[in-house]
């Protein structure tokens, strides 16, 4: 996995700094600033420990802009995603204190599948075209409780949000909307998802203002709710 995630940085233009059991990506871009910090392990850090690595990162880079443009990237191997999973995952994410903070969970099954798709179809293949294939979404949708590499690659593009995203077109885009209008129609747990995402948008009028992450966070609250109303 580590292999995975670094040629994931390096793909996209990352310089790579190696620390004390963890790795800094530093953008080479000189006209922007963007630092991910990248540790292995369940997302039990401690303030301490988090000050730690901060001062780490500092020394190694010297910028001062570092403080306020540092991501921390925290990829957990777990046996599988249980509700214990999803609990750890929002308490760390939660917490705003000195990064960041991205949580990525991630089974051996999945690692495994996803590792033999880049094999078998090339890393920019599957990290760009195949992200956005409608087929891949469909796969996805139909097999979704399943451990799948699908599984693991939406999460990643969630997770390490500087990966690019390929341009859909106006066509795609209907045709998207156009289905998840007659899935939502068919399915009444997703009528339930639905009407927590529109109680979501009633309760913060400003959710346009809110940051990508912040608010992903708050919809994934009230997904969370609606599933263990829908499985009573």
């Amino acid at each position: 996995m580590k292999s995975l995630i670094e040629n994931i940085f390096i793909w996209q233009g990352y310089g790579k700094i190696s620390l004390l059991g963890k790795e800094l990506y530093i953008c080479t871009d000189p006209d922007k600033k963007n630092y991910w910090a990248v540790c292995y392990g369940e997302p039990n850090i401690s303030a301490e420990s988090q000050a730690k690595l901060l001062d780490e990162c500092s020394r190694a880079v010297h910028d001062s802009a570092l403080d306020k443009n540092i991501n921390l990237l925290i990829v957990w191997q777990v046996d599988e995603l249980d509700d214990r999973t999803s609990r750890l995952v929002h308490h760390a994410e939660e917490d705003s204190y000195f990064f960041k903070k991205h949580v990525l969970p991630y089974t051996y099954v999945e690692f495994e599948s996803l590792q033999n798709k880049v094999e078998n179809l090339g890393f920019e293949s599957v990290f760009y075209s195949v992200l956005t294939d409608p087929q891949t979404f469909q796969e996805y949708k139909n097999n979704y409780r399943r451990a799948g590499w699908q599984n693991l690659l939406y999460r990643l593009a969630i997770k390490v949000s500087t990966l690019p995203i390929k341009v859909t077109t106006e066509a795609d885009l209907s045709n998207l909307e156009s289905n998840i209008s007659n899935r939502i129609k068919d399915d009444g747990s997703l009528l339930a998802t639905e009407s927590a995402l529109l109680e979501l948008y009633s309760e913060q009028p400003s959710w346009q203002e809110i940051e990508p992450d912040d608010l992903l966070k708050e919809i994934l609250y009230k997904l969370e709710g609606v599933g263990g109303e829908t499985n009573n």
